[in-house]
């Protein structure tokens, strides 16, 4: 969760210094953005609280780290989700590879319709 609190606030402290990044890799020698492209600028989103831009920039690190804040939430005020019984084999979905890999390739291909 700090890591989390961490990266949106390096993220909107590294856009109010207007300092640019370096290009991305992947679009300067395809032309396509890479499925990441984007979360920098998710991250200093949400640490503003615009949602909205915050999804429509990467709508898959909006997620996780939406995912992240909620399963921290939760870990806070239910003892259930800190019982030393609980078992990630409870949620198989989450851990598996197809599911994961679904979900970039949905995030890529959202990204090369919709980023300029």
């Amino acid at each position: 969760m700090a890591c989390v609190l961490s990266l949106m606030l390096l993220a909107s402290c590294l856009s109010n210094l207007a300092l640019t990044l370096p290009p991305c890799g992947m679009r300067v020698f395809t032309g396509l953005p890479c499925p990441l492209c984007g979360s920098t600028r998710c991250l200093a989103a949400l640490a503003r609280f615009e949602f909205a831009s915050a999804l429509s920039l990467n709508p898959l690190t909006f997620l996780v780290v939406s995912a992240i804040i909620v399963w921290f939430l939760l870990w806070l005020t239910c003892p259930r989700f800190r019982h030393a019984g609980f078992s990630w084999r409870q949620i198989p979905l989450f851990f598996s590879f197809r599911f994961w890999m679904l979900l970039l390739f949905s995030n890529w291909a959202f990204l090369c319709l919709c980023l300029p």
